[in-house]
């Protein structure tokens, strides 16, 4: 478990950064949208691939969670 909070983030093929997506505090919650992205996933962005990386130390201290998400 992770203290910081958990981001979905997703790739575009033949790249190699993720970029996040989806920000919450439970994995839980991380798993319910990444399925959800995987059922139906954005038009704009084809060929990607999706995973859950837990909020790091670094971010949480440079003000991940104070961003506006829109």
């Amino acid at each position: 478990m992770d203290k910081y909070g958990y981001k979905v983030c997703y790739r575009e093929y033949g790249k190699w950064r993720y970029i996040w997506r989806f920000l919450t505090y439970t994995r839980i919650d991380a798993k319910d949208m990444l399925a959800y992205y995987i059922r139906y996933p954005p038009l704009d962005i084809p060929n990607i691939t999706w995973k859950i990386v837990p909020i790091t130390r670094r971010e949480y201290n440079a003000g991940i969670w104070e961003q506006c998400p829109f």
